[in-house]
């Protein structure tokens, strides 16, 4: 196998030089074309006569929308986007500046009728010279038909245009070439009389979706923001989750009911890494929905719900008879075709805005009788499923493909194999396609290739036995087949071209003929799934077995590929016939937009998009159909791992929004343009992107304690899953139980920014109340470590003329600080008015919005057993912060002078010590969440000195309490309250049925009050079943009975 380098993805090495419009939506540019990328050869052809053949680096001579006959020139199709509600009236060419490229020494070759790649196609007979041209001195073709219109579709509501050009001209009697080294050109526009559906909101995803994939085909990328329609971001709502009307789907699966459990595992997925999915009982829309048949019934829901929300993508699960396909005539005609004669065509369900019966005449698709959109809204895949059990069969590929694929053997990602037999072989098409691939496969070219050429009378090799042994040893990623095909089975090798005898890869015993046929249920794939994309005759037709095939009593290739553990994970194949000549075009456009960074790598997206770069190819656009997820990404580079930041828990406030931020990086680099979701059932689906330094934000108002699950997604990335927990009760600074785990408590850190003199006086204070204690000027030295510390930011106090810490200097950590305070972590701010000009996301984790500051001078309190008594000043009202004091700890007995302030609630000073007035600083405590914030800065402050917190609002209780466990039954962590009525020691155990301890939660010094603790039996043995807490204090026993279902 040899590695292979991309080809470039511009044909012809257009450059785009000039943009200019000369009138409202008209476009200018200039197209450019590089001599160097042209060649001109030497083929003898089968009526014994040389031709001259003009080939480019990409092998788009072989893309060609002329007659008969007439001149084989290259050509590209170009595309660009219109503004809303234009269309071209006319094309202006301003200048062409050409040269001289050669003096061919034969004629140029005729073009040839194209031959269907079916083990039954005959090759045409060749197709002479047109006299007409050939004859006629003077260059072909002219100037007027250099760049034509051949399309305008809507994509997503933006106006797409297709324009045929042709840079090569050629003068038949003095057999001069000529290459357009430039074409400066207009297109005139005009208001549009055609009808689009844009959607009246999207989901921020659908706008992303939009722009990425357009950009794949269109030349005026810089126009694009402006010209696709504006339309209004669906609000995801922090209170809601998924399903809600507040959520609408992205991805809808259209399915038989009996199907639906087994999709919804694959629903579930899709939804959890930021695609809400929706699985739909087809019935359902039977019964809701009008139309004059099934098929109509079911794109008029796809419509509405595109016209609604944006719609995103669609799969439809199951086979013909679950969910009917569209038969359409590529061409024109005025009678109903034979059924061979109608491509199944499920672009039918991915486009909106076209009328595809608009004569009224029961024929769909017809090219100029209807006016059918071949631009996809809506990505369409297929399932053809008929059974759950083929549908578990799939879901297992799907999820473990992009999961853990080869179930961690990701090595077998980079291996690529092509299959190519008869004229596809001897054209070289294999080569052009693998000549597409990324440098990290390794591509097999000849392994699978005919040998010793695709027109041997007796070739050698591969056989169908070849193709499983190949599959079963050296498991490729991704199969390419260029090969003739039917609808079980496809030829890869035959007897002169596409002759008998031939050897088969078939889908059924059945199609077995030969010795050396090999079959799809064979392959041993050891969980190493691939992609597989076809060009081969009616390996999609999904009818064969309603008697339209009446040499088949067996499923299509394409149905048996993706249920049979040996075959794809999704697939590309043609539900009728495809073309030695004009796929090639195709399928080269499809890998160039797989692996561009732009399309994401997504299969359905290249599949699609090619559709609008190929329209001289109507009846590949309709029958060439996508089998299998269109949301799916192909793995394009080894697997990397993601290192995520994220809390391990946030605190449940009734009626308040949380903001979570996680950051994620990939080998200590921030990684941006990573989804990241929150779902927490119907409560909380919030959805972001990363941005360049790796952060997202997301807001979420839970409504209940529980798990939520995070998941982190990015193409060529493992994904990442893991569950925060949601806690009803409060956490004790950033202390966490879990099982026998004691309180962790947290070094000191100190941010002085400006090194002012208060820094140095906290500094000292929390040293002598015996902390580990570090002071920065620079925060941005720790950020990686923060989770690590409590912080404390000295923000400079206005009233004595101090240097502010400005919202500026902030925004630099502001990320880090939100991640740092989501996850419960401990925070406190000196200097309410700095404080007060910072960011509101930063704001929320106060109880106020501001925090006002009198800087008077402060006073004290004394107390011989004061809990306060080593640290300096941490603060509100001096009388309210005593009284609080006070009244929770009743040895608390010291002096207490009331502040000289009018408006207590305001001042957020006190002044802490027991032998002498110090120092003034203002404090306001973060992550207060509109709680009573004096008790909780109590409770911080008990952490600190490594004493009991957990204290609780409310009296102190008369008696020792246990109250029963919160939620109950629970799944992963559940909060259990105590209150203790005098100084005691207190011992919380946790037991399982059999009497053996499991867990100790607390074994502590409490004084009088009222306490909450978390139990989380996340990551720990700890098995589903019944436990008891029991509370032992001041010989006294409290029990409580608790159901953990995991």
């Amino acid at each position: 196998m040899k590695s292979k380098t991309k080809l470039l993805f511009l044909l012809y090495a257009v450059v785009l030089l000039l943009s200019a419009q000369i009138a409202y939506g008209d476009i200018t540019r200039t197209l450019t074309f590089n001599p160097e990328h042209f060649s001109i050869q030497t083929l003898i052809e089968r009526d014994g006569q040389e031709y001259s053949v003009i080939t480019s680096i990409d092998k788009s001579v072989y893309q060609n929308g002329d007659s008969i006959g007439n001149p084989q020139l290259p050509e590209e199709i170009v595309c660009f986007s219109l503004p809303p509600n234009q269309e071209i009236d006319h094309i202006i060419i301003n200048d062409i500046a050409e040269i001289p490229l050669a003096n061919v020494a034969y004629p140029i070759r005729p073009i040839q009728a194209d031959w269907q790649t079916s083990v039954s196609a005959v090759q045409p007979a060749f197709e002479q010279v047109n006299q007409a041209i050939y004859r006629t001195n003077e260059m072909y073709p002219r100037r007027t038909n250099q760049v034509i219109v051949v399309r305008q579709d809507y994509v997503r509501g933006a106006k797409i245009v297709s324009l045929r050009v042709k840079p090569v001209r050629y003068n038949p009697v003095t057999s001069e070439v000529v290459l357009a080294q430039s074409i400066d050109l207009t297109l005139v526009t005009r208001q549009s009389a055609d009808y689009s559906v844009v959607p009246r909101q999207q989901s921020q995803n659908a706008e992303r979706l939009t722009l990425s994939l357009l950009r794949t085909v269109v030349r005026n990328e810089d126009e694009l923001p402006a010209n696709i329609p504006h339309i209004p971001h669906i609000k995801l709502k922090p209170g809601q989750g998924y399903p809600t009307p507040a959520v609408p789907p992205e991805c809808i699966v259209i399915t038989d009911y009996s199907l639906v459990h087994e999709f919804s595992k694959y629903g579930e997925w899709l939804t959890q890494r930021g695609i809400p999915t929706s699985i739909v009982d087809v019935t359902s829309i039977y019964r809701t929905y009008q139309g004059v048949d099934n098929q109509e019934k079911i794109r008029n829901y796809i419509i509405d719900q595109y016209r609604q929300y944006g719609l995103c993508y669609v799969v439809l699960g199951g086979n013909l008879r679950i969910i009917p396909g569209r038969l359409c005539d590529p061409y024109d005609t005025d009678h109903l075709p034979g059924i061979y004669s109608l491509q199944i065509c499920d672009l039918y369900y991915a486009d909106v805005d076209g009328v595809w019966d608009f004569d009224g005449d029961g024929i769909y698709g017809e090219i100029t009788q209807d006016q059918a959109d071949m631009g996809a809204d809506v990505f369409v895949g297929r399932v053809p499923a008929s059974t759950e059990a083929e549908v578990k069969t799939w879901v297992e590929k799907r999820l473990r493909y992009e999961k853990n694929p080869g179930n961690g053997h990701f090595d077998y990602l980079s291996n690529a194999v092509v299959s190519s037999a008869d004229q596809m072989r001897d054209l070289g098409q294999y080569r052009d396609i693998c000549n597409i691939f990324p440098a990290f496969f390794q591509v097999d070219t000849t392994a699978l290739i005919e040998q010793p050429d695709g027109g041997a009378y007796n070739p050698v090799g591969p056989s169908g036995l070849d193709v499983v042994n190949y599959f079963s040893t050296n498991h490729p990623a991704i199969y390419v087949s260029e090969n003739h095909g039917s609808p079980d089975y496809f030829a890869v090798r035959s007897q002169n071209y596409n002759g008998a005898p031939r050897s088969n890869f078939c889908s059924n015993t059945a199609a077995m003929y030969n010795y050396d046929d090999g079959l799809l249920d064979a392959i041993e794939t050891d969980s190493m799934d691939y992609l597989h994309f076809s060009i081969a005759c009616d390996l999609g037709m999904m009818d064969c077995l309603d008697a339209y095939a009446w040499w088949t009593r067996y499923p299509c290739y394409a149905q048996a590929d993706l249920f049979s553990p040996g075959g794809s994970v999704t697939g590309r194949y043609n539900t009728r016939w495809g073309w030695v000549f004009a796929s090639h075009p195709i399928e080269l456009s499809f890998y160039n937009v797989l692996f561009s960074e732009e399309g994401q790598h997504c299969v359905s997206f290249a599949h699609y998009m090619t559709k609008l770069m190929n329209p001289a190819v109507r009846d590949i656009d309709f029958g060439n159909t996508l089998f299998g997820c269109p949301v799916l990404t192909a793995w394009t580079h080894m697997p990397q791992e993601m290192s995520v930041k994220y809390p391990g828990y946030v605190t449940l406030v009734q009626g308040s929004n949380i903001d979570v931020a996680i950051q994620v990086k990939s080998n200590s680099m921030p990684l941006s343009g990573v989804s990241v979701t929150l779902w927490k059932g119907l409560e909380v689906y919030a959805t972001g992107v990363t941005n360049i330094n790796g952060w997202v934000t997301l807001t979420i108002r839970p409504q209940t304690a529980g798990s939520m699950i995070l998941t982190c997604a990015k193409p060529n990335y493992l994904p990442f899953q893991t569950t925060i927990d949601v806690s009803q009760g409060f956490h004790v600074g950033t202390a966490t139980y879990n099982n026998s785990k004691t309180t962790v408590f947290k070094q000191c850190l100190i941010w002085n920014p400006h090194q002012l003199p208060s820094g140095d006086s906290l500094f000292s204070t929390l040293m002598r109340a015996g902390q580990q204690v570090t002071q920065t000027s620079v925060l941005s030295d720790y950020v990686d470590s923060l989770s690590n510390y409590t912080l404390y930011v000295i923000g400079g106090i206005y009233e004595y003329g101090e240097v502010l810490l400005t919202a500026q200097e902030v925004e630099p950590v502001l990320p880090y600080l939100i991640y740092f305070l989501s996850g419960g972590n401990g925070m406190y701010w000196e200097g309410a008015y700095s404080l007060g000009n910072q960011p509101q996301s930063l704001k929320n984790y106060f109880s106020f919005d501001i925090y006002l500051a009198t800087q008077n001078p402060a006073t004290y309190f004394r107390g011989i057993d004061t809990l306060f008594w080593a640290l300096d000043s941490i603060g509100y009202d001096e009388g309210l912060m005593a009284a609080d004091a006070i009244g929770h700890y009743p040895n608390n007995v010291g002096n207490v002078i009331e502040s000289p302030e009018n408006n207590p609630p305001y001042n957020t000073k006190a002044v802490i010590n027991n032998k002498t007035m110090v120092s003034n600083f203002s404090w306001a405590k973060l992550n207060d969440c509109g709680r009573n914030t004096r008790v909780e800065l109590a409770n911080a402050i008990c952490e600190r000195l490594q004493v009991s917190g957990g204290i609780m609002d409310g009296e102190i209780p008369q008696e020792y309490e246990l109250s029963q466990n919160y939620p109950n039954p629970f799944n992963s962590s559940t909060v259990l309250s105590f209150g203790v009525p005098v100084f005691t020691h207190v011992k919380l155990d946790i037991y399982n049925i059999l009497g053996q301890r499991v867990a100790t939660l607390t074994d502590a010094d409490y004084r009088p009050g009222t306490y909450r603790i978390t139990w989380n039996t996340s990551g720990s043995d700890v098995a589903s079943g019944v436990y008891f807490a029991v509370l032992c204090g001041d010989k006294k026993t409290k029990i409580v009975k608790m159901s953990l279902f995991k």
